[in-house]
C-alpha cells in the first residue's frame, strides 16, 4: 500500500519541524506529497538548505528527481544549486546525487543544476563533474549503485523502486547497513516488490553486510512471507 498524500509534511519541512516531519513519515505520509504551490518536501528542504531533513526524506524513499507541479518543472537538485549557504547547498546536492538525482536534467527554461550554481564555486565544479560522469555511465550502459533503491524498498514504494531501476540503478545496491532492496522487500513480505527486483537481476542469495549476514530468504522466513519464500528464484 502506497503512503498517503500529506500537505502537512511540506509545511513541517518549511518551518523546520523535523521531529514533526519524522512523525508524519512514520505514520505513512507520502514523502512526495505536494502542497498548494506544487512543491514537495524535498523542494522545500532544498530551498531552506535543511540537509538533515533532506536526508530524512530520502531515507523515507522520496523521489530525488521529482519536478515541481508547475510550468518550470524544477527538481530538488536545481534548488540545491541555488541555495544560499554554500556548505549546506553542497550537502543537499551531494545527498541528492547519491540518491540518484540526474545532474543532466533541465528545468523548464532548459538550465541544468550546474548552470544554476554560482559560476566557479565548488558546487558548480562538483555538478559539472557529476554531469560528465552521468553521461559517461549512460554511454557505457553501466549500472550505478544507489542506496536510494534500498530506502524506497524499505518504505514499500514500488513505483519509486521501478523508476530507479529504469534509471540504471544496480538492483543489488546496498544501504548504509549493507542490506539490499531485496532484503527490504522480503522483510516487508512484499512478494510483488521482490518479484520486480528479481526480474531486474537482484541476487537472490546475497548476504547482507552485517554480523548475522542474513540472506533475502531469511528475511522472508522471519516475517512468514510465504509468497516471497516460494518465489522461484529464491
Amino acid at each position: 500500500v502506497e503512503a498517503a498524500d500529506c500537505a502537512s509534511l511540506v509545511e513541517a519541512v518549511w518551518v523546520g519541524e523535523r521531529r514533526r516531519g519524522a512523525l508524519l513519515l512514520s505514520g505513512r505520509a507520502n514523502p512526495d506529497s505536494f502542497d498548494a504551490h506544487g512543491r514537495a518536501p524535498l523542494h522545500v528542504a532544498c530551498i531552506r538548505a535543511h540537509a538533515e531533513t533532506l536526508r530524512l526524506l530520502l531515507r523515507a524513499g522520496a523521489d530525488a528527481d521529482l519536478p515541481t507541479r508547475d510550468r518550470w518543472c524544477v527538481r530538488p537538485l536545481h534548488l540545491a544549486a541555488r541555495a544560499g549557504a554554500a556548505s549546506a547547498a553542497r550537502e543537499c546536492a551531494r545527498a541528492l546525487l547519491a540518491a540518484g538525482a540526474d545532474p543532466t536534467a533541465a528545468r523548464g527554461d532548459g538550465q541544468s543544476a550546474a548552470q544554476l550554481a554560482a559560476p566557479g564555486g565548488r558546487l558548480s565544479k562538483e555538478l559539472h563533474a557529476a554531469e560528465q560522469a552521468w553521461r559517461a555511465d549512460a554511454a557505457s550502459g553501466a549500472a550505478v549503485a544507489r542506496p536510494a533503491l534500498v530506502h524506497a524498498a524499505q518504505a514499500g514504494r514500488a513505483r519509486r523502486v521501478a523508476a530507479l531501476l529504469r534509471n540504471r540503478t544496480a538492483p543489488d545496491s546496498t544501504d548504509e547497513h549493507g542490506a539490499t532492496a531485496l532484503h527490504a522487500a522480503c522483510a516487508l513480505g512484499d512478494a510483488a516488490l521482490a518479484a520486480l527486483l528479481l526480474k531486474a537481476g537482484a541476487a537472490p542469495n546475497r548476504a547482507a553486510r552485517s554480523k548475522a549476514a542474513p540472506r533475502p530468504l531469511h528475511c522472508a522466513a522471519q516475517v512468514g512471507a510465504a509468497r516471497c519464500v516460494q518465489a522461484r528464484a529464491l
